[in-house]
């Protein structure tokens, strides 16, 4: 994904979690993309890691990732 991202020029904005806070972008891609049996969602369990995530697009968020796993936290 970072190869195809970097084709497009924006791999420069392709970050984790941690390095967005106290970053904001216009628009933003946020991939979560971790899917299990267990429904665990590893690190975004930490409700910091999901409100930087969620508060760093000034005017649009698009979250890729599996549904199942992600709605049982």
């Amino acid at each position: 994904m970072k190869q195809d991202l970097m084709e497009l020029g924006v791999s420069e904005n392709v970050r984790t979690i941690d390095s967005w806070q106290g970053r904001e972008k216009e628009f933003m891609i946020f991939s979560a993309v971790r899917s299990n049996d267990r429904g665990k969602i590893g690190f975004l369990e930490n409700y910091r890691r999901i409100n930087v995530a969620l508060t760093r697009a000034q005017h649009g968020l698009i979250i890729i990732g599996n549904a199942n796993t992600l709605s049982t936290n």
